[in-house]
Order: structure tokens, then sequence, then C-alpha cells
């Protein structure tokens, strides 16, 4: 919803904002749920911003702007950065987008979505949600205002709402019942998993089909509203069939991002099969001329294949006369040691599976790694984060960090920049506890840890939350394991509040 702090948006046009960045408003593009402007970032980026106001003083929405900057795929606008700034007195955030051609919401003011286009529209954006879930993320803001088109594709946009998959987002999630038109049932309860996007994609198609409708507030236990939103009758097909399989107030029951793809993709027209009583006329070759007379050299003729003679087979005879030369030979040999008092050494048999013991038995076996070095190394992780000792901390990555929570294959300089911003931001360490942890030695040099996080931070913000994270760690030639990978599974809660 728009804030009422600010009576004319349009007056902010060509004006600078007063935050970190050099950033000058140009244009007012929309002002559907929140404002929308093109802007020019350091007198020579074209870019878009968009506002949120933050009343309540958190940082939330900041946040989930930094982390989407480490976001990368074709169908997802990205995302620059974001900012603080006072707008009327009151506290705004804002985001930073690279600039798009336009926003879905303008062109639905004036254009009709043909089948073939709202397929296309659909395949994209699914495109972009299946990513987001892959990492773990729920987009929770689909609708006809966060969607922008960038030259032949269609991208998301708007990472105010983006959070991991989980539940315990009670505090956030229940008020967009009354302010985000594709919010689903569950927000009520404060779960969010891949079905929420689902429900918003049924209703991006039903806006498609008709006017944007003011969102229903619910009020009841469940969370559900009087009405379950069903889909439009004069939506055309698939559409209305998908928009009805996500429409479902229960979660399990919705169909999926794979199911949607599926029905929209076995609809789509299939090129035309050619009629069988009118074939295809033959093509006649078409001649080739003559080379040209003259003095060119003709290639040698290829060599000719002679296959080598058969040997003879020895017959029936020579065989019989090798053997009798054989015991002749081995009968003079004994004969010859019994003489000179000389004892033939007795035969050894020896199977093939005791010879595979014996290679093995003298083969030196790689020893496992202790888990018990493991789990020192990550204790000493978790203690020196909760000591404030960022050199301690960072001692214990490797020089290169194959994931670090959304991004791959970081540096340590850019580890140390992201845990030195969290130490400064957390301000009083009151809680920073790791607990249930489970250590995989996947190879005697490799391991994988997962763990529950708990902290509770008191700085400008109280930040209070439980997650299952992950580390993964290398054991190097020194013989010390470092943490090559960092990241979160699961988020059980996550709460800010004014401290």
């Amino acid at each position: 919803m728009l804030p009422e702090v600010i009576s004319d948006w349009k007056g902010l046009e060509n004006t600078l904002l007063d935050g970190e960045r050099n950033i000058r408003l140009a244009h007012l593009e929309a002002q559907e749920r929140v404002p929308v402007y093109s802007a020019i970032l350091d007198n020579e980026t074209s870019v878009m911003i968009r506002f949120f106001h933050q009343p309540d003083g958190t940082s939330a929405i900041f946040d989930r702007h930094r982390e989407a900057t480490f976001l990368s795929h074709p169908n997802l606008l990205p995302c620059l950065g974001a900012g603080f700034t006072n707008l009327g007195g009151e506290p705004f955030v804002y985001g930073i987008y690279e600039a798009p051609n336009t926003l879905l919401s303008t062109l639905l003011e004036g254009k009709t979505f043909s089948p073939d286009e709202t397929r296309t529209l659909c395949l994209d954006i699914l495109d972009g949600l299946e990513y987001l879930h892959s990492v773990g993320l729920v987009f929770c803001n689909l609708d006809r205002s966060t969607v922008a088109r960038c030259g032949d594709q269609w991208k998301l946009f708007d990472y105010s709402e983006l959070r991991p998959e989980g539940v315990g987002y009670v505090n956030e999630t229940r008020r967009l019942l009354g302010a985000l038109p594709g919010a689903p049932p569950e927000a009520y309860s404060g779960v969010v998993t891949p079905s929420w996007d689902c429900w918003s994609v049924a209703h991006l198609l039903r806006t498609l089909a008709q006017p944007e409708q003011p969102p229903t507030p619910r009020n009841s236990e469940n969370g559900t509203a009087s009405r379950t939103p069903r889909a439009p009758r004069d939506l055309a097909e698939p559409f209305r069939s998908v928009a009805a399989a996500c429409l479902l107030p229960d979660a399990g029951e919705r169909c999926t991002i794979a199911d949607i793809r599926r029905q929209l993709t076995a609809s789509a027209p299939q090129p035309p099969i050619p009629d069988p009583t009118f074939p295809e006329p033959v093509r006649q070759p078409v001649p080739r001329p003559d080379p040209p007379p003259g003095p060119f050299p003709q290639p040698d003729p290829p060599p000719v294949y002679t296959a080598p003679a058969a040997r003879s087979r020895p017959g029936a005879a020579a065989i019989l006369v090798a053997a009798a030369t054989a015991v002749a030979l081995l009968v003079g040999v004994s004969s010859y040691l019994r003489q000179n008092g000389v004892k033939a050494p007795a035969a050894v048999k020896t199977s093939s599976g005791e010879r595979n013991r014996a290679r093995v038995s003298t083969e030196p076996a790689a020893a496992p790694a202790p888990a018990s070095e493991v789990r020192k190394v990550v204790d000493q992780w978790a203690e020196a984060f909760r000591q404030r000792d960022l050199e301690a901390h960072m001692r214990l990555y490797a020089p290169s960090v194959r994931r670090f929570y959304l991004k791959n294959n970081v540096t340590t300089a850019f580890v140390r920049q992201t845990k030195q911003s969290a130490i400064q931001s957390a301000g009083q360490i009151r809680r920073y506890e790791i607990d249930n942890v489970d250590t995989n030695l996947t190879t005697p040099s490799t391991a994988t840890v997962t763990f529950d996080k708990t902290w509770d931070f008191a700085g400008k913000t109280r930040h209070t939350g439980k997650v299952r994270g992950e580390l993964k760690l290398e054991k190097q030639s020194s013989g010390t394991w470092q943490i090559v990978g960092e990241r979160d599974l699961k988020v059980y809660r996550q709460t800010r509040a004014r401290a």
C-alpha cells in the first residue's frame, strides 16, 4: 500500500536522494502499491528505484535487498543494492535495480495479453521462481507490480518480501494478508514454502483476465477468507485449470511449479503436420560441371588391403611329439635331483583370493579423518564470532570459499567484509550457540557439518533467530581443516524489533 506521508510523489521528480548513494530521481514510472522511479546513479547509470516505508525502523527490507545482490538468473532483475533515506520526515528504504524496458502493471493499463503472450510470461516467471526455490528462498511478492520486461524476457524484481523457506514468520506475514493481494492463507500462520509462490501465480493469472481487486482481509483463526478465490470463468484454458489447481487453501494440495510448467507446455501450439496426401516434391540432384582440363596431379590410388596369410595350426601328431618331449625332460630333471640328493621344493598353491588379500595388506590404508578434529574447528569458529574476534574467525577459512550463502567462489576478503559488517551490526552478542551438530566425513579430506544456530543480538535493533546451518570443510596439505563453504539450510524463526 502507498504510504500516505507523501502527498505528491510526482513532486519528487528531479530531486537528489539524501542517502548514501548519489541518486537523482528522474521520472515517476508507477504508483501501484509502492512508488517506482527511473533514476540516474552516480550521474551516469540508468537505474530503477523503489521506495518502502519503514515506520518501525527495522532493516529487514534493506537486508533482503543486500542478500538479493548475490542472486543471478536471466529471469531475475539484478539488484544493485539498497539504502536509507527520509521522505516527509519518515524513514524509507529504497531498492536499486537495473533499469527495465517497462513494468507489467504499466503494460496492462492499455494491453490485453493473448494466450501465447500469457504462456511466455508465465514460463519466464516460473524459471525465476524455480531458481529461487532451488537456493531455499521464496519470493512471496508476485503480482503485476513486481514483474518487468527487459528485452525479450520477463523478470521478477522487488525483493522486499524475499524469505528463506521456513516457519515462524507470523509477525511478518500476517500483516501481508491485508496489504498484498497475492498472499495465501498460510501467511496467517507464518508458514513460508514454495506453495506460496504457486498461489501467487494463480493471482497473477486472475489479474491478466480482470482488473486487480483489493486484498480481502482474513480474520478467521486459520487465516482463510470467508470465500476462497476462484479462477475467473473468462480465463482461457489451460490458465483457468492452472489457477484452479493453485488456489487451494491447503498448501500441500496445490500444484507445484513443475506441474504448472507441465500444463502450460503440454497445451502449447505444435507446428503443423504436413498432409500425407500432398507429399513433398522429390528434389532432383543438380548435375555438377566437369572439371576444366589441365595438367592437374591425380591423387594416388588408395592402398589395397591384403589379409595376412593364415597361420597353420599344428596337427595331432605334432602335439603328441611335444608332449612326449616335455615328459622326458621332467623325468630327466627329477632323476638328476635324486642322484645328487637335492629335494625338489614342495608346490605352494595360492588361490586368487589369497593373492588379493596379500596385495591389499601390503598397501597402506588411508586412515579416515577424525570427526573430533572437524568438530574442534566448528567450535572454534562459533566461539570466535561469539567473542567478536574477527581475526581468529577468519583464520578458519580457506583462501577461496566455493560457496558463501547465495554467492559462489568468493575470496576471504569478501567473507571478511561480510563478517565484519555482521559483527558491527550485531551490537551486543547476548547469545550465539550451535547445537544438534551432525558431522559427515564424505572423504578422508572433506567433511560436511550441519547444526542448529541460535542467536540474540542487541544492536540498533533486537535481532533473534534460529536456523539450520551448514559448513563444508577440507583438509589442507598442511594437515589443518579449513572452511570452504557456509550457508543456511532452513529458518526456524527470526524476528527483528526496535531495541
